[in-house]
């Protein structure tokens, strides 16, 4: 499967949020951190109309969304030896593409594959824990109309 990457932005909150640290709970740590995997497609209406998914709409939701989920702009850091979310860098990825070859008809199982790895934002994990975004969106076009 063929994805080209057509624009990467970090998105905002439109309203300024609070700038703080908050420690992890012991809840948060029974899992290997990593980010939770989902895939969402969404077909065109019938009409085909060329303003389905409207990024700069989808951007503006986005921003308003994380006013009230402001801990999602957060980065993981270490403060003596404790994992805690800092809030200060208060920004989310948002990746978008293309792709020629998703079959939306199809109503199976996704079971990871590298195919449909392809249809997730990547980051450097190699760079440490604070320097990428827990929330990573990708809005990827594929062209049926």
């Amino acid at each position: 499967m063929k994805v080209s990457v057509r624009d990467s932005t970090m998105v905002e909150p439109v309203e300024e949020m609070p700038r703080r640290a908050l420690g992890l709970s012991n809840l948060d740590l029974v899992r290997t951190i990593n980010h939770t995997l989902n895939i969402y497609f969404y077909k065109p209406d019938q009409n085909c109309r060329s303003d389905f998914f409207d990024l700069a709409v989808l951007k503006h939701a986005l921003s308003n969304a994380l006013v009230l989920f402001y801990p999602l702009t957060g980065r993981l850091k270490q403060n003596k030896g404790c994992l805690e979310i800092d809030y200060n860098v208060k920004s989310v990825l948002f990746v978008v593409a293309e792709t020629t070859s998703v079959d939306l008809d199809y109503s199976g199982d996704f079971a990871p594959t590298d195919e449909f790895n392809n249809l997730i934002p990547s980051v450097d994990s190699s760079v440490g824990l604070s320097s990428y975004p827990l929330l990573l969106i990708a809005s990827k076009f594929v062209p049926d109309c």
